[in-house]
């Protein structure tokens, strides 16, 4: 894998970026000064720079301390340089915690460039990429680094503007890497484009009706990819079809490199080759003892009296692991009224915290992001 120092920085600054947004949330420090010592305590520089020496596994090449030495985007691109220079054979992401506590999962780069390079048989030779998602996740990482790189060409980070305003402006062969939340976005803003460009979205589900409201608005191709970062690409379905064709490399019996695919969801298969999502699997916990499986407990808190949106999560404490949630309340209940339905819930599915907010926060990806 050979990275350009631009590529190198972009990941560098998203992951940094995100991390800021998480360890300071009200700070709210701006794109163009994530690299400011005045902005940034040093606590939280300290954890950044952790994150990227993971990211980029510079432990390998005993060089993760050197990023200590310098704060600045510049000094931490010529580390990362460095490393990948000599050692460049794994990276290192971490999942959205969407569905539980967040992990790292190690990917081959060999892997990782051999999916981008099937993704470029899709696409036309002279393409052009533009992206709103970030690119330290995976499907950011292979479509917004390593497919534009196979292309030798960059990506443009359109975040810091409205849909509304780069959709017309995108040539009709043009590549725009996005998710289905900020479809939906553009969606809503119902503006027809004359030649519209092919649409790539992951991470959170995108419905075949989504897919025909593009086409309708005058987008080229929706191409929506499914996979997880622990198993990177599975499938992908193209405009409306009904079901995902399967990935070359993965064998009818779901494994790739000899390995079963973790899956996380049920899916059913309707030729050897072709497969419709059915419902996800969540493993169960133990807490105090008994067996829980979080989306049955959050299915189970959706539907009481008064609730809108509840999002939870397991967390592991000092004395075990508990749930904590998040409520979004319907407009006539009330915090007491809630406090009296969870203390007659079984003590191993109730929410140990919880607290209340006016909408359930979304990572870059639409998926339902983590809270303190």
């Amino acid at each position: 894998m050979k990275l350009t120092r631009s590529q190198v920085s972009i990941v560098i600054s998203d992951i940094v970026q995100a991390n800021i947004a998480k360890l300071m949330p009200q700070s709210r420090v701006p794109r163009q000064q994530l690299f400011d010592e005045h902005l940034v305590d040093s606590l939280t520089r300290y954890q950044v720079a952790t994150e990227v020496a993971v990211f980029f596994c510079l432990h390998e090449t005993n060089s993760e301390t050197e990023l200590l030495e310098d704060y600045g985007l510049t000094a931490w691109t010529d580390v990362v340089m460095r490393h990948l220079g000599s050692h460049n054979q794994r990276l290192c992401f971490t999942t959205s915690g969407s569905t539980g506590l967040p992990k790292q999962v190690i990917h081959n780069t060999a892997d990782l460039i051999a999916e981008a390079s099937y993704w470029a048989t899709l696409l036309p030779s002279g393409a052009q990429f533009y992206r709103t998602i970030p690119a330290h996740h995976l499907y950011g990482f292979i479509f917004t680094v390593l497919l534009p790189n196979h292309f030798k060409h960059s990506c443009t980070d359109l975040r810091d503007n409205l849909p509304i305003s780069y959709m017309p402006t995108l040539p009709s062969e043009s590549v725009l890497i996005s998710s289905p939340e900020v479809m939906r976005l553009w969606l809503h803003a119902n503006q027809p484009l004359a030649n519209g460009p092919i649409v790539i979205t992951s991470a959170a589900p995108a419905s075949v009706s989504m897919s025909q409201q593009l086409l309708a608005l005058g987008v080229n191709r929706h191409i929506h990819v499914y996979g997880s970062t622990e198993t990177a690409g599975i499938g992908w379905r193209e405009n409306d079809e009904e079901t995902f064709k399967l990935m070359p490399d993965i064998t009818d019996g779901l494994e790739r490199n000899r390995r079963p695919l973790p899956l996380q969801d049920e899916l059913k298969f309707t030729s050897p080759r072709h497969f419709t999502i059915q419902r996800r699997l969540d493993n169960a916990i133990q807490i105090n003892g008994y067996n829980v499986v979080v989306s049955n407990v959050q299915q189970k808190l959706r539907t009481l009296p008064g609730v809108q949106e509840v999002a939870v999560r397991p967390v592991d404490g000092p004395m075990g692991t508990y749930l904590k949630a998040l409520f979004v309340l319907k407009p006539e209940a009330t915090q007491a009224q809630l406090q009296t339905l969870l203390a007659q819930l079984p003590e191993y599915e109730r929410p140990r915290q919880w607290r209340l907010a006016d909408q359930l926060p979304k990572n870059e990806l639409g998926k339902v992001a983590d809270w303190e």
